[in-house]
């Protein structure tokens, strides 16, 4: 799969009772999506008679990403890692790493923004205890957005979906994220959606990927 390709999704027709719930998804008018990402590698092909700016509403659908969805995920990571931090990640223990998120929720969810029928975006939410607020900050790390698909409003609605049920959850007390220093693009974008830069710098002692 190139680093511009887009993952087609099978229509699920079988095992609907695997489903996320309705309350986990921002459905628009586009019905039920497939049962997730095969390792089928495309460029998106038009959809309506739209053809710059954002896609139509009807295009774009967020939801839980389900274990279907594995082999995109981990390529998605893959090219991030590429293009923002020149890395190439190992790709047995990032399969891993991301199959574990789907074996314990307490370890993180998985979120991806469809476009007429097509995986074009992901996060990953992770959750951290504040004893100052008690209570949780939900991370978001691993964004990607393919590119053919970007600036096309896909990671807003990532965000505003996760920022709307953060709001509605009981214990979540905020939103974080980290960035790369040098990614002044994504930084922008953030600042834009209305997130603001904290007074905090971080600092790391990483047993994996720090002893390189």
């Amino acid at each position: 799969c190139g680093r511009d390709g887009w993952y087609g999704c099978k229509r699920r027709t079988k095992n609907a009772a695997s489903w996320p719930s309705s309350s986990t998804e921002s459905r628009t008018e586009i019905g039920a999506w497939g049962s997730g990402c095969v390792r089928l590698c495309r460029r998106m092909k038009p959809q309506s008679n739209k053809t710059d700016g954002e896609p139509t509403r009807s295009e774009v659908h967020v939801r839980a990403a389900r274990p279907g969805d594995i082999d995109c995920l981990v390529e998605f990571n893959r090219a991030m890692a590429r293009e923002t931090e020149a890395l190439e990640l190992d790709a047995e223990r990032l399969g891993r790493g991301v199959s574990a998120v789907f074996e314990d929720s307490n370890r993180g969810r998985y979120f991806i923004a469809d476009v007429a029928g097509c995986a074009a975006a992901s996060l990953c939410l992770t959750f951290e205890w504040s004893d100052w607020r008690a209570g949780v900050f939900w991370w978001i790390q691993s964004v990607y957005v393919a590119p053919d698909a970007r600036r096309k409003g896909l990671y807003r609605a990532l965000y505003e979906h996760v920022l709307q049920a953060a709001r509605t959850a009981k214990n979540v007390c905020g939103i974080r994220l980290y960035v790369d220093a040098d990614n002044t693009g994504a930084q922008a974008v953030y600042a834009k959606l209305g997130m603001e830069h904290a007074r905090y710098h971080m600092y790391e002692v990483d047993f994996v990927m720090g002893e390189r």
